[in-house]
């Protein structure tokens, strides 16, 4: 890292100063955003701080931390990771290399998340599959004091990660290693909705990816298959059972997907089947109710943390 000669008589906000230099000239988006944030985690402060503490003098021991912060942002490791948090909608989620990083894409798939639980009643249960961090449901238990919701995950390692954010967050929780490519456990019925953001990327978009993505992100949360729909086609004809009567399903797809992923749906015997966008116009979210859902009066699925 280039900073020039760092010592402790930097102020905070030379650091700030010399960061955002450094990230613009290695061509890192948004270089003010991340040196606050770098900065910020180097001196013990929040990055919304960073401008009113700026005139205090930062330990020689917090130039060494923001160097070797700097030093592996330009290696490319992702910024969530150096921070080991992210925010999504309202919440800050705890981030390590074992789960994705939450996208603001995935924010429409937690908002329709939202509307469909909310229209399903006062305690409504949602099965948040192919959970990652547990974003999507942990923003609906934000909105929905009296959810219930099912986490449900292929690895054991995104599920300590959905565990911990769980912590932080009041709610009932309930957690299950399942493969969303097979026959989901029997007691997972009843559902009011199945939020998922599957494996969608194609392989040729897999080995076309950013490395910065590649090395650092999980491919089991990333690769879809040769053609991306792997996951959308064994979700929609095993785990339909799950769902209650009119219970929705909703998927976050791909930016080429949509039409294909209703199709899909549609064939399987959901109706309603719609398309949402995202802000930026994409149709990022397909969406569908299982009128002749499984019915489930005992619910079976609500264990307590």
């Amino acid at each position: 890292m280039t900073l020039g000669a760092v010592s402790d008589l930097s102020t905070v906000n030379e650091l700030y100063l010399r960061t955002r230099k450094t990230l613009l000239d290695a061509g890192i988006p948004m270089p003010e955003l991340e040196a606050r944030e770098l900065v910020g985690k180097a001196v013990l402060l929040k990055a919304s701080e960073i401008a009113s503490q700026g005139y205090k003098y930062a330990s020689e021991a917090a130039s060494d931390r923001l160097r070797s912060l700097v030093d592996c942002r330009l290696s490319g490791t992702p910024l969530a990771h150096l921070l080991g948090e992210w925010d999504f909608l309202r919440l800050t989620l705890k981030i390590t290399p074992d789960v994705l990083i939450p996208r603001s894409d995935t924010e429409t798939l937690a908002l329709a998340t939202i509307e469909r639980c909310t229209e399903a009643g006062p305690e409504p249960r949602l099965l948040d599959l192919c959970c990652g961090s547990g974003c999507v449901g942990l923003a609906v238990a934000s909105s929905l004091p009296g959810a219930r919701i099912t986490f449900c995950d292929i690895s054991e390692d995104a599920m300590r990660v959905t565990r911990e954010n769980c912590r932080n967050f009041p709610g009932i929780y309930n957690f299950v290693i399942a493969d969303a490519l097979a026959s989901p456990p029997t007691a997972l019925r009843g559902f009011d909705a199945i939020a998922c953001n599957p494996p969608y990327l194609t392989d040729a978009e897999w080995e076309a990816l950013d490395r910065e993505v590649k090395d650092h992100e999980p491919k089991l949360a990333l690769a879809g298959g040769k053609d991306g729909l792997i996951f959308y086609r064994s979700v929609t004809a095993y785990w339909r059972g799950c769902l209650g009567k009119n219970g929705s399903l909703l998927f976050e797809v791909g930016c080429s997907q949509a039409g294909i992923v209703s199709d899909i749906m549609s064939a399987a015997g959901f109706v309603d089947v719609v398309k949402l966008h995202d802000l930026s116009g994409i149709e990022r979210v397909v969406a569908g109710r299982a009128e002749a859902g499984a019915l489930c009066p005992e619910r079976q699925c609500d264990s307590h943390e």
